[in-house]
């Protein structure tokens, strides 16, 4: 099945992304991993990605297109998790168009939804693995072993440059602001399905594996 997860920062997607990945096979395409890959590697458009995203700037579609594209050419066609992605309608049909030419479609679009209350609340206690990029909260979701990353066992972590307020305003703007026709598409096809996101991690991640169930 190809599965969206839609929502803004820190609603969750990525905790339940890795959870679909690790626990039941799925391929995770994510546009912030891909974009932090690009800022890493040090390329002319790696350096234009960083500063959009320190300032909270939309990255542009041709930019989004152009690394998803690159990273579906490079996995088994099997089951695909899209996290964050598509954030913009032209970025809804252009990966339809993708899928098409992979006679594949999606069948289930998860809509996280928090409050700006919330979301404000968990970037505060956002950090991520410096080796592997793997997010975690504290106090809602911290590794099984302290200052051990449960996935790569790393023991360096970092606050991500854009887990700011700031940062977090500009995104929830253009979020409202690109999210409606999105919702809209996808409803249209039979395929949007809303999660109420501020629930606890295992009762969100019951929620949406019964939606891939059905």
């Amino acid at each position: 099945m190809i599965v969206v997860f839609m929502g803004p920062s820190g609603c969750g997607k990525g905790t339940q992304a890795e959870y679909l990945k690790n626990e039941k096979g799925y391929s995770h395409i994510s546009t912030g991993d891909l974009l932090r890959a690009e800022q890493q590697a040090g390329t002319k458009l790696g350096d234009k990605v960083k500063d959009d995203v320190a300032n909270g700037i939309l990255i542009s579609d041709a930019i989004i297109l152009t690394l998803v594209k690159k990273q579906l050419d490079l996995l088994p066609e099997n089951s695909i998790l899209f996290d964050g992605f598509p954030r913009t309608i032209e970025q809804a049909r252009a990966l339809d168009s993708m899928l098409l030419d992979m006679k594949k479609e999606i069948g289930c679009v998860v809509d996280f939804s928090v409050t700006e209350e919330e979301l404000y609340d968990r970037i505060k206690g956002r950090f991520m693995c410096i080796k592997c990029s793997t997010l975690y909260h504290d106090p809602n979701y911290m590794p099984k072993v302290k200052g051990v990353c449960d996935k790569c066992q790393g023991t360096e972590f970092k606050t991500r440059p854009d887990d700011t307020a700031e940062v977090l305003s500009k995104r929830l703007t253009w979020f409202k602001e690109l999210v409606a026709p999105i919702r809209e598409y996808y409803k249209q096809k039979n395929v949007l399905k809303s999660l109420d996101a501020s629930k606890p991690v295992l009762q969100v991640r019951e929620e949406i594996v019964s939606f891939l169930n059905n």
